[in-house]
């Protein structure tokens, strides 16, 4: 199977989009450019399609200060027989229907029929996960997640219905702002910026499976609200400084696994390894620290003391464990 395709490239995305407009300015075009490509594709690609260029593809002519596409039609849509297999996969996850209506899904299945599964969940092991993760089977859970996700989009208040980590239920107004997926809890966050007394004032961070319900109010607040802003009273006080050496591959997998985090990274003048700053989310201390751990003596933990302690317990604890053959298990 041919994986490594120019219809995958951003090139060609590119040029079947500018292609699409049948007729654009230079402006426009390096718009385009810019918009869909990488940094410097602007640099690269205009002298390819810019038909004034001696090294350009054909593609477009110039006529009176613009250029027009010289084919007949746009370009084809292509769905390789690859993407039918990851698309049959993904249909197969629960959390899809999230996002995408059950007719939608009924159409997609009947047009992939016969058509074998990339993959399938019982391929994977995802170590460390919780088993408590969201319903996404529940038609309760899709309703809400939907509302959500719709007010979200089109910068509408919604009224939800919350049940609280202890139990207590409570009706809240808020601007949905951002959906959030965790892939170590297996559950939906929702940021937020709630409104009292008529104001929005204070954000909150909530975990969808504990709305019970959600009703868009339809009314618009057409604001921008960096999510920055709606982190930072999570946010930890110090950031967690680690040292990680440069064996089995410990910093690509950590720098990997890490990447959506702020940090600072240093790499030693030895090339023995780096040390890394990250910033994390305080009711996320537990689990970060679990993930730390879980790279054994490649990693070093260099502050805050308090969470070098809280390792060298864990590790002294599990020590004692296997020391007595798991009798205090």
């Amino acid at each position: 199977m041919n994986i490594f395709s120019e219809i995958y490239g951003a090139y060609y995305r590119i040029v079947a989009r500018i292609l699409e407009e049948r007729s654009v300015t230079p402006a426009r075009m390096n718009e385009l450019i810019r918009k869909y490509g990488f940094r410097d594709s602007v640099l690269f690609l205009p002298p390819k399609i810019d038909p004034r260029s001696g090294e350009n593809w054909g593609l477009l002519r110039s006529e009176g200060g613009v250029f027009k596409a010289v084919t007949k039609n746009p370009p084809p849509k292509i769905v390789t027989a690859l993407q039918k297999r990851w698309l049959k996969a993904i249909l197969a996850d629960p959390k899809i229907r999230l996002f995408m209506d059950d007719d939608t899904i009924a159409r997609l299945e009947k047009r992939l029929e016969g058509v074998q599964s990339l993959f399938r969940s019982e391929h994977f092991y995802i170590p460390d996960r919780y088993s408590d993760g969201d319903k996404y089977d529940s038609e309760s859970y899709r309703s809400v997640f939907r509302t959500i996700l719709t007010a979200a989009r089109e910068k509408n208040m919604v009224e939800v219905t919350y049940r609280s980590r202890k139990g207590a239920v409570k009706r809240l107004i808020l601007l949905p702002v951002k959906i959030e997926y965790s892939h170590k809890d297996d559950k939906f966050r929702l940021y937020a910026v709630q409104r009292r007394q008529g104001r929005l004032k204070e954000g909150c961070i909530l975990n969808i499976g504990r709305i019970i319900s959600a009703e868009n109010t339809g009314i618009t607040e057409d604001i921008t609200v960096p999510l920055d802003n709606l982190r930072s009273f999570r946010r930890c006080d110090e950031p967690v400084e680690v040292h990680i050496a440069a064996e089995r591959n410990a910093m690509e997998r950590f720098l990997m696994e890490f990447a959506s985090y702020e940090k600072q990274t240093e790499l030693d003048d030895d090339g023995s390894g780096c040390t890394v700053r990250l910033w994390y989310d305080r009711p996320d201390e537990a689990e970060m620290l679990i993930r730390l751990l879980s790279y054994g003596a490649a990693l070093e933990i260099l502050s805050p003391p308090s969470l070098r302690h809280a390792a060298a317990a864990r590790v002294h604890r599990q020590y004692r464990l296997l020391s007595s053959g798991g009798k205090n298990f």
